[in-house]
């Protein structure tokens, strides 16, 4: 019996640390349908495979087994689920867990309390979780970190420039992890200058300032569109051996795309390549859709032939280039290239690539040609929601294209959708300006059975 016991946990163990999470499961069920109890060394092995899979269902149906049947979870397996929910987003869970694990007379670690600091924030609880920060000795900069983290993202920079000084003042010493929090928290607060101002405090550290530091300065000038502190902050990260990365190239490029100095924008993403930085999808869509909004889109879909040899163009890539081509009124080559990829390009479109061409048809005075490309959005697999009818249907009611949006109403009844006030509103306006009193009398008489009157 030993040696089954002992093959079951090797067999289970195996594959759940391979990834194999589904067959892992299967395996799971089968051995516990034959009455084999794995130990707590199994199940926590399980509880790390599932939560780094992002598998949260699967995680509580197994922890529910576990309360129930056996064993008593140790200091360990509470730890690795605190941490897994923690990472799953799901932060009430990790609470009640860490709040049992001190209930069953544990001793928290570090690791558990930076888990709880860090799933407090994510309940929008940072007060709470600074507290614990307080009271706990010895304190550590890793969890003054996660707590100014917190404060940061609920807008609260002054609350993180509180704990700042409080580390200074408890003599924790803090890391460039610690200041970029802080300069995140300001610059998300619109407080550029005082985040440049702990940027320059911390030039007079060991270390100083890292690329994370120059970058978050770096977009929140982008966001503000001050390109000349921008191009300063640039040159003096260079200038002092701070290596951009591919999110610092991005964030220069989309600063100076957005002051129409495409062409130098452009410099940056040969500069990358010539250097060997590894470019991703975001610099080559960053300098494509600048190219777009330039009117340059044979340019732009040259850029996109040079992509396909540094990184895998994905669907925001051809979102911008499709509606580019609409843009310019070039609706044939559009509606070729989103049929292309619908077709087995690899890549799996987005709804947005086939509503530009709708619009544009409409625009442009086609609702045929709009209502059979709506038609096979719908047969690519796409769900058409009222707000998806109602962006077209206002479009044809601005033209007077009212054959075309009694075909639209049609459709959307068939499919069962029905008309939201908006939509109610911009039809009875449509009938009654072409004098149609029979369709407004209908209409009417909808609005009051759907409870829209």
């Amino acid at each position: 019996m030993a040696g089954l016991v002992s093959e079951c946990h090797v067999m289970l163990v195996s594959r759940f640390r391979a990834g194999d999470v589904d067959r892992g499961l299967q395996l799971l069920d089968s051995v516990l349908s034959l009455g084999y109890r794995p130990g707590i060394v199994t199940w926590t092995v399980v509880f790390r495979a599932l939560s780094e899979s992002g598998r949260g269902r699967e995680l509580e149906r197994v922890v529910r087994w576990v309360r129930r049947h056996g064993p008593e979870l140790d200091h360990l397996a509470f730890s690795t689920l605190i941490h897994g929910f923690c990472k799953l987003g799901q932060a009430r869970t990790a609470v009640r867990l860490y709040r049992a694990l001190v209930a069953r007379g544990m001793q928290p670690n570090s690791y558990n309390h930076l888990s709880l600091v860090q799933a407090l924030c994510g309940l929008g609880r940072p007060e709470e979780a600074s507290g614990l920060v307080r009271r706990l000795r010895p304190a550590e900069a890793a969890l003054y970190n996660a707590a100014m983290h917190g404060h940061g993202a609920a807008g609260g920079a002054d609350a993180a420039l509180g704990l700042l000084a409080e580390m200074l003042k408890r003599g924790v010493s803090p890391t460039v992890v610690t200041f970029n929090t802080v300069i995140h928290g300001l610059c998300r607060t619109g407080r550029l200058e005082e985040g440049r101002a702990v940027k320059e405090y911390l030039m007079g550290r060991d270390p100083g300032p890292n690329t994370v530091s120059y970058t978050i300065l770096l977009h929140a000038c982008c966001q503000r569109w001050d390109l000349s502190t921008m191009v300063k902050l640039f040159e003096e990260m260079v200038n002092r051996g701070v290596a951009p990365n591919a999110v610092t190239y991005s964030v220069i490029m989309k600063g100076l795309c957005r002051a129409g100095h495409v062409a130098r924008s452009a410099a940056l993403l040969r500069d990358m390549i010539a250097k060997g930085i590894p470019t991703d999808e975001i610099a080559f869509n960053t300098l494509i859709q600048g190219l777009c909004e330039a009117g340059e889109v044979a340019q732009a879909f040259r850029v996109y032939d040079e992509m396909v040899n540094h990184a895998r163009p994905g669907p925001v890539t051809y979102n911008i280039l499709v509606n580019a081509l609409c843009v310019r009124g070039n609706l044939r080559a559009a509606e070729i290239l989103v049929a292309e990829l619908a077709a087995g390009g690899g890549v799996r479109l987005r709804k947005f690539a086939f509503t530009a061409v709708i619009k544009a048809h409409c625009v442009m005075g086609s609702p045929a040609k709009a209502m059979a490309f709506f038609q096979k959005m719908i047969a690519a697999g796409f769900d058409a929601t009222v707000e998806d009818y109602t962006a077209v249907i206002r479009r044809l009611a601005r033209r007077r294209h009212l054959k075309e949006v009694k075909s639209f109403l049609r459709m959307m009844w068939r499919a069962g959708i029905r008309p939201d006030r908006v939509l109610f509103l911009t039809l009875r306006q449509a009938f009654s300006a072409d004098h149609d009193r029979r369709s407004v009398l209908v209409l009417q008489g909808k609005m009051i059975t759907s409870g829209q009157s």
